[in-house]
């Protein structure tokens, strides 16, 4: 059974990519385009997973730092979803669970998944 992904993701062309990767497999998908309705969405839905660009609006480092200051989105992962892989350590040093690069490739699904295990 599926699991509630939120996506936070402006840019139209890697929001269809990353949704028809991971349609088709059960998962609620939940898509915010900005970091505040991220946020709002996250504490709506309540995800299992967050993936979420890192390039405003979508800002992901912000969304981020907002909720682990919140209390209850500790469990929750929170994955950077960019074309900047040489900062993955960097990415991670902030509290990233993790790291996918763009553009978005046949082991994305395998990838997320591996989050939610």
């Amino acid at each position: 059974m599926g699991v509630r992904i939120l996506i936070v993701e402006h840019q139209e062309s890697d929001l269809r990519e990353i949704t028809a990767r991971l349609n088709g497999n059960g998962h609620e998908l939940v898509i915010a385009r900005d970091m505040r309705s991220g946020f709002e969405a996250a504490r709506r839905q309540r995800p299992r997973l967050i993936l979420c660009a890192l390039v405003p609006p979508s800002d992901g480092t912000q969304l981020l730092l907002k909720l682990r200051v919140d209390a209850g989105f500790d469990d929750i992962p929170v994955v950077a979803v960019t074309r900047f892989g040489d900062e993955r350590q960097s990415l991670l040093n902030v509290g990233f669970s993790g790291v996918i690069g763009k553009p978005i490739t046949d082991a994305f699904l395998s990838e997320v998944e591996s989050f939610l295990r």
